[in-house]
């Protein structure tokens, strides 16, 4: 008899890449794509258990909370957003 049943039998099955392609209803190889997975994981997306699995209890808990605000603060402005000066000049010669 194996030690770890009792705790495998209320774990759901693993995750496979496809299956999580299908989760955010992707097109097929979507999540294979290395830029994918490092921008999930870029945003606390759970990194897999083994080689190629990932815990479904752990996406399901990523995915409920993602896009939520807890504290209700605004983006931050990455940017400064300068006005446009009209009258600039460029390094050409003037006209005329």
């Amino acid at each position: 008899m194996n030690a770890y049943a009792p705790i495998q039998s209320t774990c759901s099955a693993p995750l496979t890449s496809g299956d999580i392609t299908r989760l955010f209803n992707k097109p097929p190889g979507w999540f294979d794509r290395d830029r994918v997975r490092k921008r999930l994981y870029g945003k606390g997306f759970p990194h897999p258990f083994e080689r190629g699995l990932w815990s479904a209890g752990a996406v399901a808990a990523w995915l409920a909370e993602a896009g939520q605000n807890p504290f209700q603060k605004p983006p931050s402005d990455a940017r400064d957003h300068k006005p446009i000066s009209r009258g600039r000049r460029n390094s050409y010669a003037p006209v005329g």
